[in-house]
């Protein structure tokens, strides 16, 4: 389960904590992460053998799946690029850069921004790549 909220109260936290540990966990979560963009933190919740849940600060680095989701990596990267995208979206006050298409290097497709082309150069080139080898 992932939960995406601004943490600077300590009370939202706690908050947050307490859902996981209530709600989350006893229903059969594995792995939690609290990402707070504004603070740029990552928190990872899980329980440990005991049946304690432990809470981890990443910071803002990627965060791997583990053991609960193999070969599954939380970009930041992503996340900031969200962000950007809708920052950027809201300022832009529907204002058009016109028809501005990024080619793919690889393949003939086009994209609309940086972030489909991205993502698009990721799942289609990388990740086969990595999986070929």
């Amino acid at each position: 389960v992932v939960e995406v909220e601004d943490l600077s109260a300590d009370s939202k936290f706690t908050e947050l904590k307490d859902k996981f540990k209530n709600d989350y966990f006893p229903a059969g979560i594995q792995l939690g992460w609290l990402v707070d963009p504004v603070n740029r933190n990552i928190y990872v919740l899980k329980k440990d053998t005991n049946g304690v849940v432990r809470c981890l600060n990443k910071g803002w680095r990627d965060v791997a799946g583990g053991d609960v989701l193999p070969g599954f990596v939380l970009e930041v990267w992503k996340i900031d690029q969200a962000i950007s995208q809708e920052s950027s979206e809201s300022s832009s006050s529907g204002t058009s850069d016109g028809d501005v298409e990024i080619p793919c290097p690889k393949c003939d497709e086009t994209f609309p921004n940086d972030y489909t082309f991205l993502k698009h150069y990721e799942d289609e080139h990388t990740r086969k790549r990595r999986k070929q080898r």
